[in-house]
């Protein structure tokens, strides 16, 4: 069985390349200067066009995850990992790991940081987490996990 991205994460595949690509001109700053902030805005979904697309993929934008993602925000957060991962940054050796932080809701959108981080960064990252908020270590902290433990059923 092959793989398939769902039809909203490559709605913002663009969105997504423009961020790392202001992200990629940024590593040779200091951490806190590296990260790029913006608003996700929630996509209109008035149009018949919309509607359709939203009915036809069986999308519910408001819709939230247990770690409080909206189904869009979710999306947008997958396109971003896809996106870095068809540059090389995130993957098993690379130099380079997207780091991505959710904010407040403003009235353009919700607040949403990225920056990417040296290997070394996001391990010492990593490691300061408490055990239970780890994904890698609890597949109840993964995002859409079945509270028994089940693997993640949402790429």
């Amino acid at each position: 069985m092959t793989f398939a991205r769902d039809p909203l994460s490559e709605r913002y595949d663009e969105l997504a390349g423009t961020r790392l690509g202001e992200a990629i001109a940024r590593r040779g700053n200091t951490p806190r200067q590296r990260w790029i902030y913006s608003a996700l805005p929630r996509p209109d979904s008035s149009s018949a066009r919309a509607a359709r697309f939203l009915t036809m993929n069986a999308i519910n934008l408001d819709a939230t995850d247990k770690g409080g993602l909206t189904t869009y925000q979710r999306a947008y957060q997958r396109s971003l990992y896809w996106n870095a991962k068809q540059l090389g940054i995130s993957s098993t050796d690379a130099e380079w790991c997207l780091q991505v932080q959710w904010g407040p809701d403003t009235k353009y959108g919700r607040q949403v940081g990225i920056r990417l981080v040296t290997r070394a960064e996001a391990l010492r990252h990593v490691r300061r987490k408490p055990k239970s908020a780890r994904w890698d270590l609890t597949p109840a902290a993964r995002s859409g996990a079945a509270a028994d433990g089940q693997e993640k059923t949402s790429a």
